[in-house]
């Protein structure tokens, strides 16, 4: 019976060092996800620092757009606005003669 005793003890140690053995390679391989994780966060945040360094800001985008803009001369702008402001003109003497011809009209059928 001593060497069946013997034995069982044996197995016991063999089965509590293939568990510590197990633990430490499950906790070895939770290590190395934990460490691959780190290491994927850190490329991605290196990766966006890039993309935003690369990014232009929304003032030189605008001040890039402004400089592919045909901007009209001087000469060009007195000659549009003038012809704006003799078309309303033309308008309101229209408009201001049909109301004083339709005003006497009703004069006479009313009067």
């Amino acid at each position: 019976m001593a060497n069946n005793e013997v034995k069982n003890e044996q197995v016991e140690e063999v089965n509590a060092s293939n568990v510590t053995n197990e633990n430490v390679a499950v906790s070895d391989a939770k290590a190395n996800k934990v460490e691959t994780k780190k290491a994927d966060k850190k490329q991605d945040n290196k990766k966006a620092k890039k993309v935003k360094e690369n990014k232009p800001s929304a003032v030189a985008k605008t001040m890039s757009e402004l400089k592919k803009v045909s901007w009209p001369s001087f000469g060009q702008v007195v000659k549009q606005t003038s012809v704006v402001i003799v078309v309303a003109l033309v308008f309101l003497l229209v408009i201001f003669g049909l109301d004083r011809l339709c005003s006497w009209l009703i004069g006479l059928i009313c009067g």
